[in-house]
């Protein structure tokens, strides 16, 4: 912790007493920071990262736009007002949609309590309970299927909640701005279940019925057997409970055919599910064990290994070439040796005629 860290904060802000010049691991930092609202912490892994907290702030700002965030500016780490601070509910949706996506953030956000261990300055624990009410078992704010969210306040943008809540297989993400304390918390949960009753998690299909077999050729587009495919795991979708289905189209990036060599587990291709033309999700398409090749026909590179019987078109027809010459140029040896075997008779009874006629 620097001293600017530590001592920049305005008067009333939230902490937990670190001092200058004392030490956390990033992980105690990062428990402070979602549990505790640490921001003197906050300013501490800032100055770690960028070397400073504007730098970091416009980090911030980078990586949210990259996210698609279109109202966002950050000029500090830990969110205390400032009229060039700003942001809005579908931009602090899209932050949180990807920061789930790490497990890391997952394990914080949803952690009840954590004690950070003395320092070298500091002789006694550090106990600190998560401020968001939803994910505390006994409070009036408990909601069972939050995951876990990030609360805030200031004067100025009164109380504000970031949440996630997983209820089967819908996942959901609620944001509350300038909200009254308690409310925030009453309104997420509210809108939670309104969103729960509309949207539902529905299998759109089976692996276990999956089941396509599909034609391999050679180099030459010759037909050489099928290789059976497969996916790895149920499709299902979460969707509005009122969708027309008729609407859903699965479709097969296979092709008519595909060309050795195959191996098994190689990916062929991909099967998507659509919506009037929206693909709502992907899942690959791989070789099963029970490909219909002999495995000789699988393997790259290795044309020697390939099985005599399924030799390619264009190794018969050089064969038969090599075959037809062998024979033609034998037949011609032949004919020149008995042409030359006639010769020597005939000339040798020719002279033996003029001897006797002489």
């Amino acid at each position: 912790m620097s001293y600017n860290s530590v001592f920049s904060l305005p008067p009333g802000s939230s902490h937990i007493a670190m001092n200058d010049e004392e030490t956390l691991s990033m992980d105690e930092c990062l428990y402070a920071i979602f549990l505790a609202s640490a921001n003197e912490v906050s300013n501490a892994v800032a100055e770690h990262i960028s070397g400073g907290t504007e730098k970091f702030a416009e980090l911030m700002t980078s990586r949210a736009k990259a996210l698609g965030a279109k109202n966002t500016n950050f000029v500090n780490p830990h969110g205390l007002h400032d009229g060039q601070h700003y942001t809005s509910a579908y931009d602090m949706a899209l932050i949180m949609k990807s920061a789930i996506a790490d497990e890391n953030f997952l394990r914080y956000i949803s952690t009840i309590n954590f004690n950070i261990p003395p320092t070298e300055r500091q002789p006694e624990e550090r106990v600190m309970y998560n401020s968001n009410k939803m994910i505390i078992p006994g409070s009036v704010n408990y909601y069972e299927f939050c995951v876990g969210g990030k609360t805030g306040f200031t004067d100025e943008a009164q109380h504000t909640l970031v949440t996630y809540a997983k209820k089967g297989g819908v996942e959901l993400i609620c944001v509350t701005l300038m909200d009254e304390e308690n409310n925030n918390y009453k309104d997420s949960a509210a809108l939670f279940e309104y969103g729960f009753s509309l949207y539902g998690s529905q299998k759109i299909l089976s692996a276990d019925v999956f089941s396509k077999n599909i034609p391999v050729k050679d180099e030459l587009g010759k037909t050489v057997g099928d290789v059976k495919a497969y996916i790895k795991e149920d499709i299902y979708l979460d969707m509005p409970k009122n969708i027309d289905k008729n609407k859903l189209v699965i479709d097969y990036g296979l092709g008519n055919a595909i060309y050795r060599p195959i191996k098994k587990g190689d990916i062929l291709g991909t099967v998507s599910v659509l919506y009037e033309g929206l693909e709502l999700k992907s899942l690959n398409i791989y070789a099963s064990n029970g490909a219909n090749i002999p495995e000789t026909e699988l393997v790259i590179g290795e044309a020697e290994n390939i099985d005599k019987n399924e030799t390619d078109g264009l190794g018969t027809a050089a064969g038969s070439v090599f075959v037809y010459m062998v024979i033609l140029l034998a037949l011609i040896l032949l004919f020149i040796l008995l042409v030359r075997v006639a010769l020597y008779i005939f000339i040798g009874r020719k002279y033996r005629d003029r001897r006797f006629r002489a």
